[in-house]
C-alpha cells in the first residue's frame, strides 16, 4: 500500500482483520449486491422515490427492511448470493436490530 510491500503471512482463506485490503475486496465483491436485493423488489426501505436495501461500510454491511417476512426473504437472497461468489458470512459477528413505531415490548423472536 502506498508503494510499500507489508509483511508475508500466510492464509487458508481470507485476509487479515487489519489488512488495508479488506475493505477494497469487500466492495469490489459486493458491488453489486444492492442490484440483486432489488431484483426481487421485496424488502428495503422507502427513501424518497426509491428503495434503499443495503448500506456498507469498509467491510461491514446491513440489510434494512420495513418487516420480518421481507427481512427473511431478504437474508436468503443474501445467503445465496454469497454462496454463488463462494463467500462465507460469519454468524458470531451477525447481529439483527429491530426497531419499532410507538415502541412497547415484543415477545423474544428467534433468526436463524
Amino acid at each position: 500500500m502506498g508503494g510499500e510491500v507489508g509483511e508475508s503471512f500466510w492464509t487458508a482463506r481470507g485476509v487479515k482483520q487489519e489488512c488495508p485490503l479488506n475493505p477494497l475486496l469487500f466492495n469490489m465483491l459486493l458491488a453489486d449486491l444492492e442490484e440483486e436485493m432489488e431484483k426481487v423488489k421485496w424488502g428495503g426501505i422507502r427513501l424518497g422515490n426509491g428503495k434503499v436495501y443495503t448500506l456498507a461500510y469498509a467491510n461491514d454491511m446491513v440489510l434494512l427492511s420495513e418487516g420480518e417476512d421481507e427481512m427473511r426473504s431478504m437474508i436468503e437472497r443474501l445467503e445465496a448470493y454469497l454462496d454463488r461468489k463462494r463467500l462465507e458470512l460469519n454468524p458470531s459477528k451477525t447481529k439483527i436490530m429491530r426497531f419499532r413505531k410507538r415502541g412497547g415490548r415484543v415477545g423474544k423472536r428467534t433468526w436463524r
